[in-house]
């Protein structure tokens, strides 16, 4: 039987006494686990393309790194589909399981991932938590081979280029967004971009989350009893 995905009270319940140690072990695990999928997407591209591909990509400007992963996606594509593939089980897989392990919680589901993620968040106040939630929504919302430029955007945000990391991952999820994106070119306008991302987000992750709080704590109930 499949089990029911957990709500964001049952986190709250079973995390309770154990937030600070677990967001600790989240932050250390997680930052080590991107960066490892990041060195290894670089490693993997220079090996399979050569002189196709420089490692330069880390410190291009934004429309810089949009022109070659434009020009990867169309050249190099029969190339790129099995990299994406592992890479893609890898971010959405193996990254599920060590949050599982660290919170010591069934999570069999993406949507479960950034639930946990975003109560990390709620209860300490670290954008980190919340930054990463919407990088891996995005993962989610990505198709096919533009999860490239999601995986670019993972290596923005380990630099702390927040902006550009969510114009990077906003582009590979524009066809699922809830939003609609800017008419302009990511580059030409990071911040719209990023803003969509985060906006569709919390639409369809940070809401629901609080709803659920706001009904379960009896919230709800109150504010209407109020009025």
């Amino acid at each position: 039987m499949k089990r029911a995905a957990v709500t964001a009270v049952e986190l709250f319940n079973e995390l309770s006494g154990r937030f600070e140690k677990l967001e600790k072990d989240v932050k250390d695990s997680a930052t080590k686990f991107i960066e490892g999928v990041w060195k290894d997407f670089l490693k993997e591209l220079k090996a399979a393309l050569g002189d196709a591909f420089e490692l330069g990509l880390k410190n291009r400007t934004l429309q810089e790194t949009f022109t070659l992963l434009d020009r990867l996606v169309v050249q190099y594509r029969g190339r790129l589909e099995a990299l994406v593939e592992e890479l893609k089980r890898r971010l959405s897989e193996e990254l599920l399981k060590e949050l599982e392990l660290k919170a010591k919680l069934a999570i069999e589901a993406f949507e479960q991932a950034l639930k946990l993620l975003h109560a990390l968040y709620l209860h300490s106040g670290d954008e980190w938590f919340l930054n990463l939630a919407i990088l891996l929504y995005a993962l989610y919302k990505s198709r096919y081979l533009d999860f490239i430029y999601t995986v670019a955007g993972f290596g923005k945000f380990l630099k702390g280029e927040l902006e550009e990391a969510f114009a990077l991952a906003a582009y590979a999820a524009r066809m699922e967004l809830p939003r609609r994106p800017p008419a302009a070119n990511p580059w030409e306008n990071p911040r719209e971009w990023a803003r969509v991302l985060e906006l569709s987000y919390h639409y369809e992750v940070g809401m629901n989350v609080a709803a659920e709080l706001m009904r379960e704590w009896g919230i709800t109930d109150a504010l209407r009893e109020s009025e």
